[in-house]
């Protein structure tokens, strides 16, 4: 071996064993004056060119860098830095100042923009770097959110003390203030720090498709014994960026990455990390100028290890349009080949309007941890319930919590923890009666003991007929059995001085699949010609409750029901009843000729058998104590029922067979916003009274009705029309700001197009007698436009109300001759933030 030789392999050897020779470096980047941490922060070894970028909570580190380095800084909106690093620095604390200026916009030709083979090439990876395409995974987070006060609160206080003070009253003594109310020294201190701090430890399942499990396996709440909810990331934002509209707060926006982005936002590469074996590429992306979509700004950190997002930063494009500002942020890394979500981080800031500064900010940090990719979970783990709690989810202790934090509390979120100690016992009491509160909402009644009293017996008598409903009712409880419950309730119409009553008798099979077997009896009140789906029961938040108010027609039913219900599978339910009823015109002459009898009756004996299904797409509920809550409605939900009725079984009248089904769709689109259908129909075989027919949908009444009800016709009367055989269409569509985005945040509107189209026909009509009704076989049109927010209100520099109204039409065949007959005008307000 020659000596150059030799002296070439002793010089490379000792390059790679001084290189493996590097130290660790790490450290932290904050915000100069706030000491807010910065995420994302791009950090590069001058000497090497490697780079890293901070996590989520601001932190980095390199596992092995020189002894002695530069270390070039460097954010977008901040100034640049570098910062020498010595030899003995090992934690290193950078600050970053602010640039007072607006991030400038390039825009660049199609041919000459290097970020868009970037973001194609992230577009085409998009399935395999999903999270939600993994056949399943699971994992464990823990989450800590704070609720606090910004600069204006002492704005507000400032403005509070100006104003005509009031002669001051009497103070309590020093020892009577400390032991009976909160101090004003007591209250800075929760302002210095945080009002509210939560924390959370859950377990989550997925198995494609869509099918989540979340357990809460610890949940804390400050102020509280035991928390009565948990806040999780799922609370806030989207899992993964990936999803072609991400539902942030109230608002869906359309995201960048949606199939066609390129001609919809401005993409711009602003920054090229290189690390040991892959790449980072920066790109800065906002809506397009003139393109009329509700889009997002910020920032993606592409990978070229699979072109996958490492990080992300995104808020809403538009400014000065809301009084609540929103970020996300989230930060992947790989598992087990896979890239998938690591921090998740999500910030609310409602701001003082008059001075744009902040007044309360909360913000939500999530850590994942422990996944697993690929593990086989069975179709019983999942249900239409998402979260669940342990029993002892609320009751953890001080040692448990360390070893779910991923790292200790900050002096803030202890300090805010010790305040609520320090406050005195009557005052701690108040704060607990809040489970109280949060229980009685979520399962809609007043739980004393061993019974419950339900809301729905006090409000389901509000409507023109009855007035008001006083009465009210009680239902057992699973502290009573958790196999069966006993229920009964009474009420007397205020206005139609009548007595309603009821009882039932429920035996629960299976609380997973909501399996139970009902019996019960009742003495009430029902619509005519009503499709009473059996979901509409389930909750007093029913969407039709608002035309209920209006409903003045009404018939008085005396009826026995034995009613199954139980869920095939999650999105499936099912339900039999058989039922036998006696039922009669209340308030309202009606008789209907029977041919079977010979004679006019207005009594009606009815035995009837039926089945029902409802399917959903999109909808979860959780679980909190023994309350079963909504988590997101469906979007796509399909209603079916068919029944038949049992002549001289119990005395039945009347042989037929009923069928009915009801489709409910709303998605989104990048142009048109979002869409709202629903296609109802009904066919039925045989001679029935009106009662049992087909009433179309409808609001207007005889008294000035000014309430939009959607999905039914705002300028036909509630009892108009009646069919045997009927559909109906009703299509809306909530275009946002897409038509018209003026700069003026006081004039906001938002446009709302909507269709109405019905059909019917009716079987022997000159069988029903003493009552006026069409039936629409001509065909039932009606167009409208409702605009809201057209001047918006700023109300005490909190929030806005809004002002909006809107007309409808009806036209065709069943066109009034007083013109101003077929108009309705409806008027609305709305609070946004």
């Amino acid at each position: 071996m020659s000596n150059k030789i030799l002296l070439f392999l002793l010089i490379s050897i000792c390059s790679i064993f001084s290189y493996a020779q590097g130290r660790k470096l790490q450290g932290v980047i904050y915000e100069t004056g706030t000491k807010n941490t910065l995420a994302f922060v791009s950090v590069v070894i001058k000497e090497n060119g490697l780079g890293k970028v901070t996590d989520i909570d601001g932190k980095f580190s390199f596992s092995k860098a020189p002894e002695k380095c530069t270390l070039k800084i460097s954010y977008i909106g901040y100034f640049a830095k570098e910062v020498i690093v010595k030899e003995n620095d090992e934690n290193l604390v950078v600050e970053l100042t602010p640039e007072n200026k607006e991030l400038e916009t390039v825009v660049i030709g199609n041919g000459e923009n290097p970020a868009f083979r970037i973001v194609k090439l992230l577009l085409d990876n998009k399935k395999n770097n999903n999270p939600e395409f993994l056949p399943s995974f699971k994992y464990n987070a823990y989450t800590i959110t704070t609720f606090g006060v910004g600069s204006a609160f002492g704005e507000l206080a400032n403005q509070d003390s100006t104003k005509k003070k009031k002669k001051p009253k009497k103070l309590p003594s020093d020892i009577e203030r400390r032991k009976d109310s909160v101090t004003f020294e007591t209250f800075e201190k929760f302002r210095k720090n945080y009002l509210i701090v939560t924390e959370s430890f859950i377990e989550r399942k997925f198995r494609f498709p869509n099918k989540y499990k979340e357990t809460v396996i610890a949940s804390k709440v400050s102020g509280l014994k035991q928390a009565p909810f948990a806040i999780t990331a799922s609370s806030f934002q989207p899992f993964g960026f990936y999803k072609d509209y991400l539902q942030l707060g109230v608002e869906t926006y359309v995201s960048p990455l949606i199939k066609g982005s390129i001609a919809l936002y401005n993409f711009r590469l602003k920054e090229t990390l290189i690390n040991l074996n892959d790449t980072t590429f920066i790109i800065q992306f906002e809506p397009r100028k003139n393109k009329k979509f509700k889009g997002l700004k910020g920032f993606l950190y592409i990978n070229s290890n699979g072109y996958a997002i490492e990080n992300v930063i995104a808020s809403p494009a538009e400014k000065n349009v809301a009084a609540i500002f929103f970020k996300l942020q989230q930060q992947y890394e790989r598992v087990q080949g896979k890239w998938f979500p690591k921090q998740l981080n999500t910030s609310f800031r409602q701001n003082y309007l008059k001075t744009d500064s902040s007044l309360m900010n909360w913000d939500s940090r999530s850590y994942l941890t422990n996944t697993s990719l690929g593990d086989i979970f069975p179709s019983s783990v999942f249900s239409d319930v998402v979260q669940v709690f342990e029993e002892d989810a609320g009751r953890k202790t001080e040692e448990d919590w360390k070893a779910f934090r991923l790292d200790s509390l900050t002096a803030k979120e202890k300090a805010t923890y010790i305040n609520y100690e320090n406050l005195p016992v009557k005052t701690l009491n108040k704060f607990n009666k809040i489970n109280n509160l949060i229980n009685a909402a979520s399962i809609e009644a007043i739980p004393c003991g061993k019974v419950d009293v339900p809301f729905k017996y006090f409000i389901n008598g509000v409507n023109v007929y009855e007035g008001f409903r006083v009465g009210g009712g009680i239902q057992t409880n699973p502290k009573f059995s958790k196999y069966f419950s006993l229920g009964a309730f009474v009420g007397f119409g205020v206005k139609d001085k009548a007595w309603k009553y009821g009882s039932n008798f429920i035996f629960n099979f299976k609380e997973r699949t909501a399996t139970n077997i009902t019996f019960s009896y009742e003495k009430n009140l029902s619509e005519p010609g009503s499709i009473d789906y059996f979901s509409n029961k389930s909750s007093i938040l029913f969407s039709q409750v608002g035309r209920k108010i209006f409903t003045s027609r009404m018939d008085s039913i005396e009826q026995y029901k034995i009613d199954f219900t139980t869920k095939i599978i999650p999105a499936l339910q099912a339900n039999v009843w058989l039922q036998n009823e006696n039922r009669n015109p209340a308030g309202y002459n009606y008789l209907f000729e029977n041919k079977n009898l010979g004679q006019d009756v207005r009594e009606f004996k009815n035995t009837e058998i039926g089945l029902g299904i409802r399917f959903t797409k999109g909808e979860s509920y959780i679980k909190i104590g023994r309350a079963k809550i909504q988590n997101k409605p469906a979007t796509t939900q399909f209603l079916f029922q068919i029944s038949k009725g049992l002549q001289n079984l119990w005395k039945g009248n009347f042989e037929f067979t009923k069928m009915a089904f009801q489709f409910n769709r709303i998605f989104n689109s990048k142009k048109f916003g979002q869409t709202n259908i629903q296609i109802e129909a009904g066919q039925l075989w045989g001679d029935l009274p009106y009662l049992y027919l087909f009433n179309t949908k409808a609001s207007a009444t005889d008294r000035k009705n000014n309430i939009f009800i959607p999905n039914s016709f705002q300028t036909a009367g509630l009892y108009e029309f009646t069919s045997s055989q009927t559909a109906t269409i009703f299509l809306q569509n909530d275009f946002g700001n897409l038509l018209f985005k003026p700069k003026n945040i006081l004039f906001r509107p938002t446009f709302l197009f909507i269709q109405g189209i019905g059909f019917g026909t009716i079987n022997n009509e000159v069988n029903h007698k003493n009552i006026i009704f069409k039936s629409p076989n001509k065909g039932i049109y009606e167009s409208g436009i409702m605009v809201k927010n057209i001047y918006k209100k700023n109300f005490s520099d909190l929030f806005y109300l809004g002002f909006g109204g809107g007309a409808f039409y009806r036209y065709g065949y069943y066109h009034l001759d007083k013109e101003i007959d077929n108009w309705a005008f409806k008027f609305g307000i709305n609070i946004s933030f």
